[in-house]
């Protein structure tokens, strides 16, 4: 992963030897608090395309960590003399990785199709990595400088696997893959794109994903704009965690585990600094 991220980062050194148009967008995010609260939170993405005279080349590459520090204090002693005794723990609350690579190849005028592969990782969900290849057909509907819109359909293999797997767990599997692609120019200085990509499992139809992505992108100059974004992922057979189980409320010590399943739905909201080359 960190030899792709310095090779992007390096590609506007000598793509002028290419002689391809390209865009390369690099996003940036960070907040960091101290004092009676600590936390820290940090974003990166990058974002590359590439036009061919066979077609159109996008690569992605995003990460998220958020950490949190939480105090545990108590006083020892007496009323009028005491001693403070601190702890503290650092909690991961968000920790999402993930890399994406697709080629669209030419058809026609609006036709096109495509080979993608994806690895992501989140581990707060539940999942350790999950890697999926696909292959379908598209269709360019419109596509100018106001507006565009395109679809496509195709399948895909999927490699998953989980920090916890039940004995009913599905590791592999092919599914049916849908999606499209909203873009368009607001203003003169701001542009929108949304995505929406699902997935059903063939061999069990409740077994499906969808993600949408939303952003509005408002550009400050010809290399930099801030972009405000959301992302709406919905499993409905999320992941499974094992948790402590214990006999008594006051029981010190977990006689075994159980397992829970998360949450069916992930939201993400992200303000940004992002880098044009």
């Amino acid at each position: 992963m960190h030899a792709s991220i310095f090779f992007i980062l390096l590609l506007p050194c000598f793509a002028s030897d290419l002689n391809k148009p390209w865009e390369n967008n690099v996003e940036l995010g960070l907040v960091a608090s101290e004092g009676n609260a600590q936390s820290e939170s940090w974003g990166f993405s990058n974002v590359f395309e590439m036009n061919f005279s066979s077609g159109e080349l996008e690569m992605k590459m995003s990460a998220i960590q958020v950490e949190a520090t939480r105090f545990q204090r108590r006083a020892l002693g007496t009323a009028e003399e005491w001693e403070l005794e601190e702890t503290s723990e650092q909690i991961k609350t968000a920790e999402n990785y993930r890399m994406a690579l697709k080629y669209n190849f030419t058809l026609g005028e609006r036709a096109y199709c495509y080979s993608a592969g994806e690895w992501a990782s989140n581990k707060i969900s539940g999942i350790r990595s999950r890697t999926s290849v696909s292959a379908g057909l598209g269709h360019k509907w419109r596509n100018d400088e106001r507006l565009g819109f395109k679809t496509d359909y195709g399948m895909q293999y999927t490699r998953e696997r989980a920090i916890f797997q039940p004995t009913n767990f599905r590791g592999e599997f092919a599914s049916v893959r849908l999606g499209y692609s909203l873009f368009g120019q607001v203003s003169k200085s701001s542009r929108f794109k949304q995505e929406l990509k699902a997935e059903t499992s063939l061999e069990d139809h409740n077994d499906f994903l969808a993600v949408l992505t939303n952003q509005l992108k408002v550009a400050i100059n010809d290399h930099l704009a801030l972009k405000v974004g959301g992302e709406f992922r919905f499993d409905n057979e999320p992941a499974f965690i094992k948790i402590p189980l214990f006999e008594q409320d006051s029981s010190p010590t977990a006689s075994g585990a159980v397992p829970l399943q998360k949450e069916e739905l992930d939201s993400t909201l992200t303000t940004s600094l992002i880098i044009n080359f």
